[in-house]
């Protein structure tokens, strides 16, 4: 496992032996379980925009068909909210941030993970047509059925609302405390660029350059952002993580 999901399922597990059981939304729940284990004591509510999707998944408990960024989720409904590199694809994540914020449980977390924007790979993303993001995980990613049958890459849109500093100065101002949060290199970037040599002296100094030229303001390496937001009136073990400087 990752280092950064390493310290996300500590912090997790701090969380769930004070909480007991869980009351969980895991938004944008595809086909596919969590990147985390829970442990037995959850209920998951899974919402995706697509039932086929919803079909496929075999994990939650209890399915919603809906868009995260306008279904009227209840309010303080949950104790965890779990979205995983799905706001890239809405066009307003601010909204979805939003209907989060209005379903959380008082000492609750939310979890984030999202591509950073605001690096190389991010930018190219967010500015190539759809059809370039297919052909690169058929013939560079060797994904030969991405785009069909309802599956990855989908339609991105990487708004600068959920970029890593629009999503700490959300945090801050809706009475959340960031307990942890990352930058780190996504795996088919590191193992592209392992294929193609990309690494030692030639690459640190590439990174180096770029962030020098742009201020820090652009980064190579930080392509995935990971941040946990809890609220404010929580107490305990779950306040061990770090939060953003």
């Amino acid at each position: 496992m990752r280092p950064e999901l390493v310290r996300l399922q500590t912090l997790l597990e701090s969380f769930i032996e004070e909480r007991g059981t869980l009351r969980v939304l895991e938004a944008g729940c595809g086909s596919y379980p969590m990147s985390v284990d829970l442990g037995p004591a959850k209920h998951i509510v899974g919402i995706d925009i697509s039932q086929r999707q919803l079909d496929r998944n075999d994990v939650v408990d209890e399915k919603i068909l809906g868009d995260i960024q306008t279904f009227p989720l209840h309010p303080q409904d949950f104790d965890l909210i779990f979205c995983w590199n799905v706001l890239e694809h809405l066009d307003r994540p601010d909204r979805a941030l939003v209907n989060f914020r209005r379903a959380l449980r008082p000492g609750g977390l939310i979890v984030i993970k999202v591509p950073n924007v605001l690096s190389l790979k991010g930018l190219v993303t967010k500015f190539s047509p759809h059809r370039v993001h297919v052909w690169v995980y058929r013939y560079v990613f060797g994904h030969p059925d991405a785009g069909q049958d309802d599956k990855a890459p989908f339609p991105t849109f990487l708004r600068l609302s959920m970029s890593p500093r629009a999503l700490d100065r959300f945090a801050r101002g809706n009475g959340l405390l960031v307990v942890y949060s990352c930058l780190f290199e996504a795996h088919n970037q590191l193992h592209l660029r392992q294929r193609l040599r990309l690494d030692g002296r030639f690459w640190r100094a590439l990174r180096l350059g770029v962030e020098r030229v742009t201020r820090n303001y652009l980064t190579l390496e930080g392509t995935e952002f990971l941040i946990v937001m809890q609220s404010a009136a929580a107490r305990g073990p779950a306040h061990s993580g770090s939060p953003v400087s």
